[in-house]
């Protein structure tokens, strides 16, 4: 899921609150049917803090 917008320190947008709540109800879905392997509110927890890796570079 790919959120943007403009960032403010220190304050949440109301579309990440939606975002996150929207996942929860779809990773709830995937537990019920048996595939998800981790606790919903682990996997939500390490989407919430992922950060996406710099890009590679090559030095060709």
């Amino acid at each position: 899921m790919l959120t943007y917008g403009t960032v403010q320190p220190g304050r949440r947008p109301s579309a990440a609150d939606e975002a996150h709540a929207l996942l929860v109800r779809l990773l709830r879905r995937a537990a019920e049917v048996g595939r998800l392997r981790t606790p919903v509110e682990q996997a939500t927890a390490v989407a919430r803090h992922h950060r996406r890796a710099p890009p590679e570079t090559s030095m060709r």
